[in-house]
């Protein structure tokens, strides 16, 4: 199972307990890796999904003290 995979349930998750904060910032995260994907053209690796985990993670963790 990849990354993507892994936060594509946990949103559906969070979707499905109603946790609409969580979904967002999971979505975001979704985002982030599938245009990470898009942008190297091939399928990520382990590391180079943590890093973009991490680097979005960091920006909403940024807005989220504005």
């Amino acid at each position: 199972m990849t990354k993507v995979d892994i936060v594509r349930a946990e949103m559906v998750k969070a979707m499905k307990a109603g946790e609409k904060e969580r979904k967002n910032a999971l979505s975001m995260l979704l985002s982030a890796l599938k245009n990470a994907t898009i942008d190297k053209r091939s399928a990520l690796t382990e590391q180079i999904s943590l890093k973009n985990a991490d680097f979005e993670l960091r920006y909403m963790k940024s807005l989220y003290r504005r």
